[in-house]
């Protein structure tokens, strides 16, 4: 619970029990003993509503009404129930009291006493039983219970055996997720209008700032840091939101730790932010806690959600708990908790993609790096990065898994950022390719550029860099940016015709691309020869079925066809179609781009009918894998048009 000001119980007084002294405990109606009301208390409107209809609602007799608000630290339990009490006292004339339960039930229920007008004796456990009583048949009455431990203290009859029912209400506060008899109602995070609005009841300028609203993002929400955050904008007028903003991305938790001590020296604040996710962390279970470190080291809201299951199953380090009939599901499952506990959070894709709470995501990463429990973790997700950069070449077929791509990019850069270069340049080359089919050009040109400096590719390899140079040509290239990316494949091509044989199946790849980028530059006469070379290469090592060559065979008859020399040009390509019609299924996109340059060809030739219906093919082929504005789909729609406008 965070207190900014005093929060002294409203209208106490010592209560000395057995002595001469009277209580001066003022009287009021309904008689209350709240803390005092926030007046700063912002948003919730559809919980308090909520709560309320639930602690009314009709039920059976002997049925205690109670609910409790849960959720995890410093998201707000307690000053949401202190602001539905006060919002609410003239539906409990028979009173509506706060009592701590960190403290023993007896002597918290007695002092309730004089606020109830009961006389005071000389035993706690008597006067506690008396104003049970008073709660239970006199008129409905409200009883906050803040911060219950969880369900051993809830069922321990020594602490609970005090507690009013009948006509009291109980509107319960705890971590836990459940405790006997109790309809639980989870509370989450501050959306951003609410957090905004909490914001300006420190200060006013924070309403419709967005700089303010990215402190409130950067808190993810949270309750307890949008607090002192508040309190600390209060107490600094001259401060822009912008530049507060921007010292929690340079800084993170820095910062929060300094806005905390700022405020501490001019008010009460009880529970740091720190502290808070320390708890949460400590009370989790083993297998839930890795997940959440792995997670702490991935790309933020990027997390692929079935990469942390895998981690966990191959971490030796921790148990994962595996329910009798579940047997394999255990890792799946513990995921499924954290995003239950509102700490991962589905972001899209059908819960695909996760992120993490931000403020976690900085303490862990903290407590990681300061127990040294980084470099085993960085390791499995390096392991990974390496096997799912593997498996994408065949994902442009797949809609399901091309969501994969956008959380591996990211986790490229994350590597980089965190010194792994050559995991970051082994992943970032093994995603251009589907990156490519799928147009992602500046995408992962963001990935691939930071890494190909000078000091990046002396600590990457030489085999790799070449590899890295020339993908970020070829992007290059499909942004048309060609003497950037001729320069780029001429480096590449420099590196490689160092390291392989005259005659390596690598060096037939750097050509191939070489004379692409040729082709658009018009240097045809140049662009044909080491196509030729490229084919030269891989009809030396490959079987003559293979869809390499079918490519190779294609990029040549493009050429040729730019050439004028047609004929040639139609024979290359059907050799290609050919090929690619033995090995991919017959809707497979590398078809409809082959069929569109025969069209073309075709096209010239002057066979117009035939060039028809190629493009349609090709149509009808990629309009089931990429939306209407993929550069694939682009070319052969003009190339359709083109024909169609001949006719006229």
């Amino acid at each position: 619970m965070v207190h900014i000001g005093q929060q002294n119980i409203e209208g106490g007084a010592t209560i000395v029990l057995g002595g001469a002294a009277e209580p001066r405990i003022p009287v009021h109606k309904p008689p209350r003993n709240l803390p005092p009301r926030d007046e700063r208390f912002a948003g919730r409107e559809a919980e308090l509503a909520e709560l309320h209809g639930e602690l009314n609602a009709a039920s059976q007799v002997g049925i205690t009404q109670q609910h409790a608000v849960h959720g995890h630290g410093g998201i707000g339990k307690t000053s949401t129930a202190i602001e539905y009490a006060w919002r609410h006292l003239d539906d409990y004339p028979g009173g509506v009291f706060y009592l701590a339960c960190d403290s023993e039930l007896p002597p918290a229920v007695s002092s309730l006493a004089p606020h109830l007008g009961l006389a005071l004796s000389e035993r706690s456990e008597e006067i506690a039983a008396r104003v049970k009583q008073h709660l239970e048949t006199g008129e409905p009455c409200l009883l906050v219970l803040d911060n219950v431990d969880g369900p051993e203290q809830w069922r321990n009859p020594p602490w609970n055996r005090y507690l009013p029912a009948g006509a009291c209400r109980r509107l319960i506060t705890t971590r836990a997720e459940h405790l006997a008899d109790v309809k639980m109602y989870r509370l989450d995070r501050l959306d951003g209008d609410a957090g905004v609005a909490l914001l300006a009841g420190f200060r006013p300028d924070a309403a419709g700032d967005a700089d303010a609203r990215r402190v409130v993002e950067w808190f993810d929400g949270l309750a307890v840091g949008l607090t002192v955050a508040g309190a600390y904008m209060q107490d600094n007028p001259d401060l822009s939101w912008k530049r507060y903003a921007h010292s929690l991305d340079e800084k993170g938790l820095d910062t929060v730790r300094r806005t905390e001590d700022a405020v501490a020296a001019q008010r009460t604040y009880e529970r740091r932010v720190d502290s808070v996710f320390d708890d949460l962390v400590d009370s989790l279970p083993p297998a839930e806690r890795r997940a959440l470190e792995y997670a702490a080291l991935l790309p933020e809201d990027e997390i692929y959600r079935d990469w942390l299951p895998a981690f966990l199953s191959a971490d030796e380090q921790v148990e994962v708990p595996e329910p009798p009939g579940r047997e394999g599901e255990g890792a799946s499952r513990v995921v499924a908790k954290l995003i239950e506990r509102r700490l991962l959070r589905e972001l899209r894709d059908e819960g695909a993609v996760l992120g993490l709470h931000r403020v976690l995501r900085h303490r862990l990463y903290e407590r990681l790096s300061k127990e040294n429990g980084q470099a085993a973790l960085v390791e499995s997700i390096c392991k990974l990065a390496r096997s799912r950069g593997v498996a994408s070449h065949g994902w442009v077929e797949d809609r399901r898994v091309r969501v994969e791509l956008k959380p591996l990019a990211a986790l490229s850069r994350e590597l980089a950022k965190s010194g792994q270069t050559k995991a970051a340049a082994t992943l970032g080359n093994r995603i251009t390719t589907p990156m490519r089919q799928l147009g992602r050009f500046a995408e992962q040109r963001a990935v691939l550029e930071p890494l190909a400096s000078e000091p990046n590719l002396t600590l990457i390899g030489q085999i790799e860099s070449a590899r890295l140079l020339s993908n970020l040509a070829m992007i290059l290239k499909d942004m048309g940016e060609l003497r950037e990316s001729r320069e780029r494949m001429e480096r590449a091509i420099e590196i490689d015709e160092q390291n392989f044989d005259p005659n390596h199946p690598t060096l037939a790849t750097r050509y191939s691309n070489f004379a692409t980028i040729l082709q658009d530059m018009g240097e045809l006469r140049e662009a044909r020869e080491r196509m030729e070379r490229a084919i030269e290469i891989d009809e030396r090592s490959l079987d003559a079925n293979h869809p390499d060559l079918a490519r190779m065979y294609s990029n040549l008859a493009t050429i040729l066809h730019d050439m004028g020399e047609l004929r040639e040009a139609r024979e290359q390509m059907e050799r290609a179609i050919e090929i690619e019609e033995r090995s991919f299924d017959p809707n497979h996109p590398s078809l409809a781009r082959s069929y569109s340059n025969l069209a073309m060809i075709r096209f010239k030739e002057g066979d117009r009918g035939v060039a028809c219906a190629l493009l349609r093919r090709a149509e009808e082929i990629l309009r089931e894998y990429f939306s209407a504005d993929h550069p694939n789909y682009q070319i052969v729609l003009r190339n359709i048009a083109v024909v169609r406008d001949s006719a006229d």
